[in-house]
């Protein structure tokens, strides 16, 4: 016996696709086709087409539990050794004032204990784990006001991982004002390929909200180091801080870096933090209004584009590193956290780079979440590829923060079906 499956997207506007977000799979299809598929009147396809549908994973086994399923994928991802991600913030110091900013910050910087500390527990982490991959992110404040330290520290992190035979990447979260010649240069030697670097949109809006503390405007600078960095062969993701003032300013900053190689745009919503002003706040999209945050950025940039229809149907389990046993975020002082957001809070830790993990509650608050039981996700068709959203989010709100790929997948659908061929079982990605 066999069943549909209950992660199929059905287009109940214009019944001319059916995807399946387990699978990445998406046909277009007639109407009578799609009612075959949904009212589950499987005899009524021919063996070819039955086993294309099969193959696909449009149909199932009936007695197939497609949520145990990805509950336990879910759950292999989370305590995988496969690899490891490690956030070491050097300081919280930064010479950027960003009206929402939600760290604490002052000018001290990680002492040359806590590095023994941080070495000893990475050497520790990776022996006992037995992990196969470490990635390295360096992150603050702004890491780069701080190279000697970054440099010391990954010189003796990839002997480590050299000594047990571990493989090693490192990327680097970094406002991208002072980088030069010579600091590209200790990119490569610390094995740094990977840069995310923040615009909040044009030259003279980016500038209002992405200041230096004396009040310089900061867009030419931050805009030259991502081609400088390219050119470097280093490859630059541009996060482009958006909010409901200057949201339709992220096409224009797409354009700008179109076409350049190892250069990549994606959008982020400003979301509210207690560091904000009301007028800050204000501004801000709230979870209820996430839809219509993606459809301003679908509609403005990737509706006559295809070139991220592979990102958005390709199937996988994606925890972040805060849902994953083995990751955790270093602070300037020791404390280990799960997630960026905590890295002010020390009572959110989970452990000491000095005195190991704790135990305490905050692992459970991202280890101990189960998304495929929580209300709003039990039964969402959109599960495999947005397991729930951000899993600090749902713990702060209590409301869920679903990902962007969510409402993407929809609109590419919509989109892609609007281009009908009489119904052979592709694949279209």
């Amino acid at each position: 016996m066999m069943k549909a499956s209950r992660y199929n997207l059905y287009d109940k506007e214009n019944f001319s696709y059916v995807a399946n977000t387990l699978t990445g799979v998406f046909i277009q299809v007639t109407k009578e086709e799609l009612y075959k598929i949904k009212d589950e009147k499987f005899e009524e396809f021919d063996m070819q087409e039955l086993t294309s549908l099969k193959e696909n994973g449009l149909i199932i086994d009936s007695e197939l539990d497609e949520v145990q399923l990805i509950r336990n994928a879910y759950n292999f991802c989370k305590y995988s050794n496969k690899k490891a991600t490690i956030t070491i913030a050097l300081s919280l110091s930064c010479n950027f004032d960003c009206p929402y900013c939600y760290e604490n910050k002052n000018n001290e910087c990680m002492s040359e204990e806590v590095q023994s500390q941080t070495l000893a527990f990475l050497n520790s982490l990776l022996k006992e784990n037995q992990i196969a991959e470490l990635n390295v992110c360096w992150y603050g404040g702004e890491p780069t006001l701080h190279m000697d330290i970054l440099r010391k520290l990954s010189g003796r992190i990839i002997a480590i991982c050299n000594e047990l035979d571990v493989e090693y990447h490192a990327s680097i979260i970094t406002n991208g004002y002072l980088v030069d010649n010579e600091m590209a240069e200790i990119f490569r030697q610390c094995l740094i390929r990977t840069a995310q670097v923040t615009l909040d949109g044009m030259g003279k809006t980016n500038d209002m909200r992405r200041k230096l503390i004396s009040g310089k405007g900061t867009y030419e600078k931050i805009k030259d180091s991502v081609f400088f960095m390219a050119e470097k062969e280093i490859n630059v993701a541009v996060r482009v801080n958006l909010d409901k003032s200057n949201i339709h300013e992220y096409k224009d900053v797409c354009k700008v870096f179109s076409g350049k190689g190892n250069i990549l745009c994606y959008p982020a919503m400003v979301t509210m933090e207690e560091t904000q002003d009301l007028c800050q706040k204000s501004l801000c999209f709230t979870h209820a209004e996430f839809e219509e945050f993606y459809d301003v950025v679908f509609d403005e940039v990737y509706k006559r584009e295809d070139k991220m229809a592979d990102l958005v149907f390709l199937p996988g389990i994606c925890n972040c590193a805060a849902e994953h046993a083995y990751s955790y975020l270093i602070t300037p002082d020791g404390y280990l956290c799960k997630c960026l957001n905590d890295i002010c809070n020390s009572e959110c830790a989970v452990g000491h780079v000095a005195e190991g993990i704790f135990g305490t509650v905050a692992t459970a608050k991202y280890l101990g979440r189960d998304p495929f039981t929580e209300p709003e996700c039990e039964k969402c068709p959109y599960i495999p590829v947005c397991y729930g959203g951000c899993v600090y989010e749902y713990k702060k709100h209590n409301t869920h923060a679903c990902k962007g790929v969510k409402f993407m997948y929809k609109k590419y659908c919509q989109k892609m079906g609007g281009e009908r061929y009489e119904g052979d079982y592709r694949k279209e990605k």
